[in-house]
């Protein structure tokens, strides 16, 4: 996905591109159809244990940085007025909006880093100290650099 910024005549593209790759079966014999597959739809958790895992991967901090972003989330929300994309990041960072949860995973720990982040004002960063850089912080970076205004509630 990209997010456009436009700065009076010009226009600013910043882009993230994810990949995959899957082993194709190479002859007939190897494709195999299985009936009794069940789908399952990717929850936000899937995804916090995702970010986790590529935060952890690059040095970042890992479950800090998923924790601090869902309380700076809390703390300043994005504008959900402003487009598809703030609204999507915006429920998807705010635990207590999910119904309920059936997995394995602990989820207290984000549903106390939301508490945090509407107790405590603007200390995110503090709470969580071992978060070098969460995954929206390139973003605010890209914004304050170019001094553009991001909508808040």
């Amino acid at each position: 996905f990209g997010v456009p910024l436009e700065i009076a005549s010009n226009t600013v593209v910043v882009g993230w591109a994810f990949r995959a790759s899957y082993n194709l079966p190479t002859n007939i014999s190897q494709l195999v159809i299985r009936e009794s597959r069940k789908r399952r739809s990717l929850s936000r958790w899937d995804v916090y244990e995702m970010l986790e895992k590529d935060s952890e991967m690059r040095g970042h901090g890992g479950k800090s940085c998923i924790l601090r972003l869902i309380c700076e989330e809390s703390n300043t929300p994005l504008d959900k007025n402003n487009g598809l994309f703030e609204e999507l990041l915006h429920i998807l960072f705010t635990p207590r909006s999910a119904d309920n949860y059936l997995g394995n995973m602990d989820v207290q720990e984000y549903y106390k880093a939301q508490d945090l982040g509407k107790r405590h004002n603007g200390t995110c960063n503090e709470l969580f100290p071992n978060c070098l850089l969460t995954h929206l912080d390139p973003f605010t970076k890209y914004s304050n650099f170019l001094n553009i205004s991001v909508p808040r509630n």
